[in-house]
């Protein structure tokens, strides 16, 4: 014969919200007490078919055994059902809280019994009062309201700020307050993600208005940090015969040569010469003076054998870099 699996047993807080009814147990018991004292009754009445005075003695004993039998199941079965914690089977109506804040328990809500049975000295590490016990849920909306205030974000902040401001309840003050402090310190970034309509109606005309003027006036102040920031400091331009290119061969062998002076850092340099190489336009004699100061002797041959950042230390002194 095919037979179905045992089932597995309901969870705690699903047993907990199922009315109380009578226990299994409790209701075989009284029917198996009641069935033997039956069978002792008709087993007196057959043996005393002969005398009719011990016939009825029979019957009498066997009804009273019968109805000791009925009242010992009824008091178990209302001792079972009457006792909701000692009981067989039998359960709290209205359930308690406790299976509920146990299925619905969020890290951080309160100390667990066994935190709080850690001694006075794990409290005062925590810097908790021993004596002001943390606040529990007292019902399913307080643990709901403390699941939307963890869950708070830039996409649903608007939403949650209207739902909270249109309804009347005791947990939909922090909610609103919190919805509305999250909107403000994110409203750069709701500003792209949502239209001034649905923002001004949200936040409302002033607070929209106010945060607004705020972030045009820090864009405005970051706008022009960023203009000054990495510009080239300008100098006034040497004489046209001072910059002028000099039919003499460089010291990097190029066919011609500039100044010093046309070769200065925040000029426009002439179009030939490269900015990151400008020593190689000097003549020996402006070699000298921009290189001999730093490096005494130094050739430009031993210069380009220099390692990089050994170059570019050298050009910073002399004022190439």
């Amino acid at each position: 014969m095919i037979t179905d699996p045992p089932r597995p047993p309901p969870p705690a807080y699903l047993s907990a919200l199922q009315p109380p009814t009578a226990s299994l147990a409790n209701l075989t018991s009284s029917s198996s007490s009641s069935a033997s004292a039956s069978a002792s009754a008709s087993a007196s009445a057959s043996a005393s078919a002969s005398a009719s005075a011990s016939a009825s003695a029979s019957a009498s004993a066997s009804a009273s055994a019968s109805g000791g039998g009925g009242g010992g199941g009824d008091a178990s079965t209302s001792a079972g059902v009457g006792d909701g914690e000692e009981g067989g089977g039998a359960r709290l109506w209205p359930p308690p809280l406790e299976p509920l804040t146990v299925g619905c328990s969020l890290p951080g809500d309160g100390q667990a019994q066994g935190d709080k049975a850690a001694g006075p000295d794990a409290e005062a590490a925590a810097g908790t009062d021993p004596a002001i016990p943390p606040p529990e849920p007292r019902c399913l909306q307080e643990v709901c309201a403390r699941v939307i205030l963890r869950n708070i974000s830039v996409h649903n902040c608007c939403e949650l700020l209207e739902l909270a401001q249109g309804v009347e309840g005791p947990a939909f003050a922090p909610i609103a307050a919190a919805c509305l402090r999250y909107a403000v310190n994110s409203f750069e970034t709701l500003v792209g993600l949502r239209d001034e309509a649905t923002l001004r109606g949200c936040l409302g005309p002033d607070v929209y208005d106010s945060l607004a003027a705020a972030l045009e006036e820090r864009r405005a102040y970051l706008a022009s940090l960023k203009a000054g920031l990495g510009r080239v400091r300008e100098r006034q331009a040497p004489p046209a015969e001072a910059a002028a290119p000099r039919q003499e061969t460089s010291v990097a062998g190029n066919p011609v040569c500039y100044p010093l002076a046309a070769l200065a850092p925040g000029l426009v340099w002439p179009a030939d010469v490269d900015g990151g190489c400008r020593e190689q336009w000097l003549c020996s004699a402006d070699w000298e003076t921009a290189f001999g100061l730093h490096a005494p002797g130094l050739s430009y041959a031993a210069f380009a054998a220099l390692p990089a950042w050994r170059r570019s230390k050298l050009k910073q002194a002399a004022g190439l870099f």
